[in-house]
């Protein structure tokens, strides 16, 4: 080529996760929130604590190790990816599903990961609903019945009588009911995970104005494990290695389900 003259336009693709650290909560917007796996790193202990030079000194002695078992569980995910059929995809439906499929190589019964996922996105939806005075308000509002219906101005008039004045004046609450509309958007996905439907409709006969409405949604089940391959034996043996070859490896001592050692 001459003076870069020679070439055409190349697009690179690619893909990786991104670590985001901070004390206060970070997934707030409903799109990162649902893409994020949202934990919570508690203090260490004096007693614990180590200098980089011996941390990486530490991670260097169990490299082969930490190599070698993330090499068996995509080995197990390349066998199995074709014959996983989760009974819920979630937002991230191809990581979920992966993830499943290399279970049969990681230390923890079939189907935990899909249960601790969910949960760990419950509790990322929960945190952001807590620290918001509109959904908090809402939730309030839809405790006692079943179904509201009315404008956005109806709305804005019911969930201010349930705080105080403090927070009406506050900068986190909507100064008018169209601003109400707005936020109501961006909630809705964590109210539908709480059991709350949000609805946004044009009032039929020619009218401008849109009706508000609020359903409360029959409670419903986590979705649930994973159809994959087996050998036939209970989750908790395979994840055993139950009439395997003994493996002498050191891995140290296993968590007791597959929930607290996803979300540590």
């Amino acid at each position: 080529r001459e003076l870069y003259s020679d070439d055409r336009e190349v697009i690179f693709s690619q893909k990786r996760p991104v670590i985001l650290n901070g004390i206060d909560s970070l997934a707030v917007a409903g799109d990162l929130r649902d893409r994020s796996l949202v934990i919570d790193l508690p203090p260490i202990p004096p007693g614990k604590k180590r200098t980089e030079r011996r941390f990486y000194r530490e991670l260097e002695a169990v490299r082969p190790k930490v190599l070698g078992a993330l090499l068996d569980a995509v080995s197990a995910a390349l066998r199995n990816l074709d014959q996983v059929e989760l009974e819920e995809l979630p937002r991230m439906a191809d990581f979920a599903t992966w993830v499943a499929a290399a279970e049969e190589a990681l230390p923890w019964p079939a189907g935990a990961f899909v249960d601790a996922y969910a949960g760990n996105r419950a509790e990322a939806d929960e945190s952001a609903l807590d620290a918001d005075p509109v959904a908090a308000a809402v939730r309030d509002l839809m405790a006692t019945r079943e179904e509201w219906t009315g404008t956005a101005t109806d709305l804005y008039a019911a969930i201010a009588e349930l705080v105080d004045e403090d927070v009406r004046r506050s900068r986190a609450w909507p100064s008018a009911p169209n601003s109400l509309s707005n936020r109501m958007k961006r909630i809705a996905p964590s109210l539908r995970e709480a059991g709350i439907e949000y609805g946004d409709e044009r009032i039929p006969g020619g009218s401008r104005a849109r009706r508000k409405s609020l359903k409360k949604k029959p409670g419903r089940d986590r979705p649930g494990r994973p159809d994959r391959p087996g050998d036939g034996r209970e989750p908790e043996a395979r994840a055993a290695g139950a009439g395997q070859p003994e493996d002498t490896r050191d891995d140290g001592p296993h968590p007791p389900s597959g929930r607290e050692r996803f979300v540590l």
